[in-house]
């Protein structure tokens, strides 16, 4: 009973909402300012010929006179919808609204007694309907202000009691029915958002996993390097040095040949885990290759990045792994030169790892004096 009275409610859930209600607000207003614009027109044209009508005259100036006053407040709230609070613009919807239903009754209570425009009013509310997304408390708060004020009025301008009965009977059997149409329209616009909600976080997901590698979970190849050429341009726009470490595992094939490819996975995993876990949060991790690890680091220059390689060093030593092995690393570090290319950069970078790696591993090479742990 519960999870019916939920869908019956059209939830929506909390972190869509807004995104929701921007849509459906804005879609409404459209929707508002056309309608508007052909109601006023139309108006203008019965107001021409009102004398083959029976006093409507005072009827459409009114509505005349309030669209003129609304259609340019509908405009500007259109413009800053963005930046006006929400509970205004509906406010603004149900004034104009209320205006659309005091019309239509007007129209057909006062020519009721010389023709049947009594579907006018009808009309009115199917348009409401059929053409806005009301939530439920909205849509409810209108149509009810609506049967109301028709029920209420009309023996003032019908004397026949059956009449009156009948036609309050059709009117309201008419105006729940209109209800129900604005319910269904609502849920089906909730429903097609909630699909293409699903849909664009499937998208996302799916164009973050080809940017991840699937083993350890951190930026692939084509990631990284499209992440090393942004944080350079930001860097070289704001004016703050960056560093480059490429670092490889020692010895890599030996732990793959010794314990298997699983083995050797798990080490890969470890490994990037544990230089997350070392890095700070504005620093960026990636795969480069098979056991080869780019780290980009932001606001940091050489001597920082040296002083984070040697960190890394020490905090490798005391990872442990589900089999009995010793795992060190060989990095290269390099801070970047605005007068260089990126490509430059990356094979300073990668000449200064192969460098570490033929002076003895467990080793980072810079434009320093390398180090080596034991």
């Amino acid at each position: 009973m519960k999870k019916r009275m939920r869908s019956w409610l059209t939830p929506m859930p909390r972190n869509l909402r807004e995104a929701f209600q921007q849509e459906t607000t804005q879609l409404n207003l459209r929707r508002l300012i056309g309608i508007s614009i052909a109601l006023f027109f139309i108006a203008l044209l019965l107001l021409a010929f009102e004398d083959s009508f029976f006093n409507i005259g005072p009827i459409l100036f009114a509505f005349l006179i309030a669209s003129l006053l609304q259609i340019p407040l509908l405009f500007v709230t259109f413009r800053y919808r963005l930046k006006i609070k929400r509970s205004l613009i509906q406010a603004q919807t149900l004034l104009y609204l209320v205006s659309v239903i005091l019309l239509g009754i007007q129209l057909s209570l006062r020519l009721h007694a010389q023709t049947d425009l009594v579907p006018v009013f009808l009309m009115v509310n199917l348009a409401i309907a059929a053409i806005l997304y009301l939530d439920v408390q909205t849509s409810t708060l209108v149509f009810t202000f609506a049967a109301v004020l028709f029920t209420l009025l009309l023996p003032a301008f019908q004397s026949d009691a059956t009449v009156v009965f009948i036609t309050r009977v059709n009117a309201l059997v008419f105006i729940f029915m209109a209800w129900l149409l604005n319910r269904m329209i609502y849920r089906m616009k909730v429903d097609g958002f909630l699909m293409e909600s699903e849909l664009r976080e499937k998208e996302r997901v799916l164009a973050e996993m080809n940017q991840r590698d699937p083993l350890t979970g951190l930026d692939n190849h084509t990631s990284s390097f499209r992440k090393l050429y942004e944080e350079a341009a930001k860097a070289k726009r704001i004016g703050y040095p960056i560093s480059l470490i490429l670092c490889d595992i020692d010895d890599f094939k030996t732990i793959n040949m010794t314990f298997g490819h699983q083995a050797g996975d798990h080490v890969l995993l470890r490994l990037a885990q544990t230089i997350t876990a070392t890095l700070r949060t504005t620093d960026i991790v990636g795969r480069y290759g098979g056991e080869e690890f780019i780290l980009i680091l932001p606001d940091t220059d050489e001597d920082a990045a040296r002083v984070l390689s040697e960190r890394l060093s020490m905090a490798l030593l005391k990872t442990s792994y589900d089999v009995d092995v010793k795992v060190t690393m060989s990095g290269g570090i390099s801070q970047y030169d605005v007068n260089q290319s990126i490509d430059e950069w990356v094979r300073t970078t990668d000449r200064r790892l192969y460098e570490a790696k033929h002076s003895g591993k467990n080793r980072f090479e810079s434009g320093q004096t390398p180090h080596q742990l034991t």
